[in-house]
């Protein structure tokens, strides 16, 4: 008789017949799944859901095989044998007697048969399963089946061909070369592979790879095909070593140089999107200045990829330096024109620039007494007047903020004002009571903690206090707008800005056909209003007003901190030397949009591919814009390489034409 070998047990003849075994098969132990092999393949476990609403599934933590019940015909698990043995004996041992349900076993497929418990045992005997032993959650309540070992007692079946051990091939990742070892623990067995789904041949040793390889193995004793194992697979996938990052800290007050150290040619993303080999080439270490999540991945010379590597980089928002806030205790010294945060009474939180569905995050703030310091993050409001007597509006620069529902508590931006969006203010020991006058009756604005947001409540159904801080304007930090060789530039602020010497500026005041008019804009610039800067090549410093600027209508928005944005817009750009507006290019339904540039929506456009100039009512002369037509294949910088989106200024060359993008 051939040697036959079990990992735990080994099978005895006895001279009078065949001696019975046992294998205790411990949950946590042997089993650590619903499916599983044991006595080297001889014995398998698999389980079915059946009727029951949930499938089965192995508890790590609790070490147990969970069976659920159904309709009489819940979970239930199998064990098949190879033909070489036979089962004939089980002992269940459950959780406690609380997971002890009616239960039925099948021998070979045949009639259901009861089992009956012993406290949390079940023992069946005096049975022959040559085949299948199933056994099966019968309750139609809700009682589970909590199996924590099962113990199989056996015999190897007389005549039986003894099949060969499967041999162990371990695949994986792998850089660069990689040896691939087969092993077998049947001394008896010849073991045979495949590569790639080729000719199997005799395994005569370890051997080297150094691409993706799929290999197969078995094991056969002698020449007798019958005694052939399973045939195991294993795939090996090269890879490229992994990038490194090199930095000093993930957090960062006004910039932080990363580094990447790789062997191999490094690619890079900074917009959420995964690298690849069109990404923009890492060359030399990358300053940031606004929070951002580098991902970064390496591609060796035979084109094979590491796997991403990321890391995400905040500014500090209390760092900015953007300005600073005093508490206001008194509404009545509120007044049209003033700039305001609204923040968390008792919590270190203002009302934030980003804009949900339905509601305003959060972001944080430095207290000392009644004062506060903010980062870029917090949203400036600037107080108008409402659509009701003696009520405030909120300026948000892409709109107002209004109270949008009587059944929902939202807090939205509209690019119109209405009586939802008028608000009557008042303020008791620095508590502020800011409250919507229109229909809509969830009209209270407060602080959700437990959210995170701050949004509108019925005023019956108080979430946190909220206060009024008045921005105190001599603290803004002067914003200093560099202007290309080009002549042309964007910019949206959130203070009333004077606008200095050797500048012109102009509001989007209508859209019509392909073409934007410009108006000027003289002496301030009104918080929150985007503008189209004109000027030569250089640097300019935007103040702060002392004095509120005129009403100037712009269609123009913006963003004071880097942002995705989600809808289409038109950006400035020059095309074969003709300035316009044109599509910003969308990458995974975003583009980004750079801190204190503006931008004009889509939403008050009328779809045309680009936009060029009128000046008030006259044109300069320019021609129709011949700029990219919102269908262009590809993006390409000056260096030939294709990019996936224009995020960052520069010179880009879009439908075959130079486009520049500030």
């Amino acid at each position: 008789m051939k040697k036959f070998l079990l990992s735990i047990f080994a099978v005895l003849f006895a001279f009078a017949g065949v001696q019975a075994e046992e294998v205790t098969l411990t949950c946590g132990t042997e089993i650590t799944a619903t499916t599983g092999n044991f006595l080297n393949g001889k014995l398998s476990l698999s389980c079915d859901k059946n009727s029951a609403q949930n499938s089965p599934a192995y508890n790590s933590s609790s070490k147990e095989l969970r069976l659920y019940y159904g309709s009489g015909t819940g979970c239930s698990a199998t064990l098949k044998t190879d033909g070489t043995i036979k089962i004939t004996g089980i002992e269940l041992v459950a959780s406690s007697t609380s997971y002890t349900p009616a239960v039925n076993y099948f021998v070979d497929g045949g009639s259901a048969v009861a089992g009956t418990w012993s406290s949390t045992k079940m023992t069946i005997s005096g049975i022959e399963a040559t085949e299948t032993f199933m056994f099966q959650n019968a309750n139609t309540s809700n009682k589970q089946l909590r199996i924590k070992s099962i113990k199989v007692t056996y015999e190897a079946v007389a005549g039986a061909v003894e099949t060969a051990i499967p041999p162990t091939v371990v695949g994986g990742e792998f850089v660069g070369s990689t040896t691939v070892v087969i092993t077998n623990n049947d001394d008896d067995a010849t073991l045979y592979y495949s590569v790639d789904d080729g000719a199997f041949e005799e395994y005569g040793g370890d051997f080297e790879i150094n691409k993706d390889t799929k290999v197969a193995a078995y094991a056969q004793i002698g020449d007798d095909e019958e005694t052939r194992s399973v045939t195991v697979t294993a795939e090996f996938t090269r890879v490229a070593a992994d990038p490194v990052l090199v930095y000093d800290a993930t957090s960062f007050d006004d910039k932080i140089t990363v580094s990447v150290t790789s062997e191999d040619d490094v690619y890079y993303t900074l917009d959420g999107t995964k690298p690849n080999a069109e990404s923009t080439p890492y060359e030399t270490a990358l300053t940031l200045k606004a929070t951002a999540t580098l991902k970064v991945i390496a591609i060796d010379a035979e084109g094979y990829a590491s796997a991403v590597v990321e890391q995400k980089f905040t500014k500090n928002e209390s760092a900015s330096g953007a300005g600073e806030t005093t508490l206001v205790t008194d509404a009545s010294t509120l007044a049209v024109g003033d700039q305001i945060v609204i923040v968390a009474s008792d919590y270190d939180y203002a009302l934030s620039t980003t804009q949900n569905d339905n509601n305003r995050d959060q972001a944080s703030v430095t207290k000392d007494g009644n004062n506060i310091t903010y980062g870029a993050n917090v949203q400036i409001i600037t107080l108008e007047e409402g659509n009701v007597y003696g009520t405030f509006a909120f300026n948000v620069g892409t709109g107002y903020l209004y109270a949008a529902s009587s059944s929902k508590n939202y807090l939205r931006t509209n690019a119109n004002l209405d009586d939802n969006g008028s608000w009557t203010v008042s303020v008791t020991d620095g508590i502020a009571s800011i409250i919507a006058q229109g229909s809509n009756t969830r009209n209270m604005m407060q602080y959700n903690q437990s959210s995170s947001i701050f949004s509108c409540y019925a005023s019956d159904k108080p979430q946190k206090d909220i206060s009024i801080y008045k921005v105190n304007k001599a603290s803004i930090e002067a914003y200093t707008l560099s202007v290309s060789a080009a002549g042309w530039a964007t910019l949206f602020l959130n203070y009333d800005a004077e606008i200095p010497t050797g500048v012109t500026c102009y509001a989007v005041s209508a859209v019509d056909g392909e073409y934007a008019t410009l108006s000027p804009v003289t002496g301030v610039i009104p918080a929150n209003t985007g503008v189209i800067v004109e000027a030569s090549q250089g640097n300019y410093t935007f103040n702060v007003a002392t004095k509120a600027g005129s009403d100037v209508a712009s269609e123009l928005i913006g963003t004071t901190v880097n942002t995705y944005i989600t809808k289409e817009a038109y950006v400035l750009g020059i095309v074969d030397g003709v300035v316009g507006l044109y599509k910003a290019q969308m990458a995974g339904g975003v583009w980004l949009n750079n801190a204190n540039k503006a931008y004009l929506p889509a939403s008050v456009a009328n779809g045309a591919a680009s936009y060029s100039f009128h000046f008030g009512e006259g044109t300069t002369g320019i021609s129709e814009v011949k700029g990219e037509s919102g269908n262009v294949k590809g993006i390409y910088d000056l260096t030939g390489r294709r990019v996936e989106a224009i995020t960052a200024p520069g010179i880009y060359i879009v439908g075959g034409k130079k486009v520049l993008v500030k």
